[in-house]
């Protein structure tokens, strides 16, 4: 899951900066944290980014991928 975020942050920052941070937290466990810098994610697209196969259109130009990624992420926390 963690690969996958970082993964993201890298393809979509072609220029900036990627932070990643973690903390320990008594009721969570431990908390990670990735961001960048990179192209964002458009309003439009807010609600449907951990939908299966959803693909923004900036994305379906520019990269590759099945839409998956942030779907199985939720999956894997929901579990």
């Amino acid at each position: 899951m963690l690969t996958n975020l970082v993964d993201n942050a890298i393809k979509f920052t072609t220029e900036g900066t990627i932070t990643m941070s973690y903390y320990a937290d008594d009721k969570l466990g431990i908390v990670f944290s990735v961001a960048d810098t990179g192209m964002g994610i458009a309003r439009k697209d807010h609600q449907l980014i951990f939908e299966r196969f959803h693909k923004s259109n900036d994305y379906v130009l520019n990269y590759g991928g099945l839409g998956l990624g942030l779907s199985i992420c939720k999956d894997l926390l929901i579990f």
